[in-house]
């Protein structure tokens, strides 16, 4: 399983997670544009070129969206406290660590409110 999918599963698995957003809410950045809010998708941003070594690092970038701002950051915020320093088996990967790099502030989109966090997963 590719870590995207990965990703899917310990996200809509987590009830910090599906208590604010709907598991058909969460997707890869190319899930339905109309889809509903609140939502959170995700993209690989970076990947460095594949050394020789068991461990690979790729910059993840999560966008949450919302109808409220409020609620845009509260997503954001959950999604920061269950990624930022976690080291354990996400599906099939074992992932070293996953920090926190950059974030932005919480801006509105006509009438959507959208926040990007970007994270360093650390993984074998």
């Amino acid at each position: 399983m590719a870590l995207k999918d990965d990703i899917y599963t310990f996200l809509s698995e987590n009830t910090s997670i599906t208590s604010l957003v709907p598991v058909g809410q969460i997707g890869w950045i190319d899930v339905d544009e109309q889809a509903e809010y609140p939502r959170i998708i995700y993209q690989m941003v970076s990947a460095p070129p594949l050394y020789e070594s068991d461990d690979q690092w790729q910059r993840w970038r999560f966008y949450c969206f919302s109808n409220l701002k409020t609620e845009c950051k509260e997503i954001a915020d959950a999604l920061i406290a269950l990624l930022r320093g976690l080291q354990d088996t996400i599906g099939e990967t074992y992932v070293d660590l996953i920090e926190k790099i950059d974030e932005s502030e919480v801006t509105r989109l006509e009438n959507i409110y959208e926040k990007y966090i970007d994270f360093r997963i650390i993984y074998h």
